[in-house]
């Protein structure tokens, strides 16, 4: 049994973004009934209230403030599980996801019960063969870096 979702979508001046973005959430394999659209809108300027005040089949959550990255999806976040979802996944607002990256992350979660956390592949907007990371990764020297940025992508899966 498939269980319940919410994507958190955190906007902020995303106007730009927000209609390729839903055209992606729209063609998602999952079934819609265990599925959540959480829209946490941190105050935007540029006509983003607008036109994700227009969508059907959200849940819409404006902020008077911007809350910032981890405030706003922590909103998000609160009212998704008060809500009974079993998985939350984060999207950020310049982000498209392929039809199956719900159903694969899922999948890949309940593979066992030690994983906590799963990180979609994320590929470059303007260049979607690109990849911009497969996962964040730390040097031995301390520092951060994404894994795989800038490498063309070959279509295998991976976990």
């Amino acid at each position: 049994m498939l269980p319940r979702v919410a994507i958190i979508y955190l906007c902020y001046n995303n106007r730009w973004y927000l209609p390729d973005v839903f055209e992606s959430l729209r063609k998602l394999n999952y079934p819609s009934e265990k599925l959540e659209i959480v829209v946490v809108n941190n105050d935007s300027k540029d006509g983003s209230q607008d036109w994700l005040e227009g969508q059907k089949g959200i849940t819409y959550m404006p902020s008077a403030k911007n809350l910032g990255f981890a405030e706003g999806n922590n909103l998000g976040i609160r009212h998704a599980l008060l809500g009974g979802a079993e998985f939350v996944y984060l999207l950020n607002g310049d982000a498209r996801l392929h039809q199956e990256a719900i159903m694969e992350a899922v999948k890949l979660a309940q593979t066992n019960d030690k994983i906590g956390a799963v990180q979609s592949r994320i590929m470059l907007w303007k260049h979607p063969d690109t990849i911009n990371a497969t996962g964040g990764m730390v040097h031995f020297l301390g520092f951060g870096f994404v894994r795989d940025n800038g490498k063309s992508w070959n279509g295998v899966w991976c976990a």
